[in-house]
């Protein structure tokens, strides 16, 4: 039964911090992008 709480309480703090990542990503979506790209540059080099 605890667990079953605890496994719940995870999944809602999981959801909480991707609907925030979510929001940040809006803001930072072209920045993000950018940096992928240079670090995958960054890895083939």
């Amino acid at each position: 039964m605890r667990r079953a709480r605890k496994a719940a309480e995870i999944r809602e703090t999981k959801k909480a911090l991707f609907e925030q990542m979510d929001r940040l990503s809006e803001k930072i979506g072209p920045i993000r992008v950018r940096a992928a790209t240079l670090i995958r540059e960054g890895r083939r080099r």
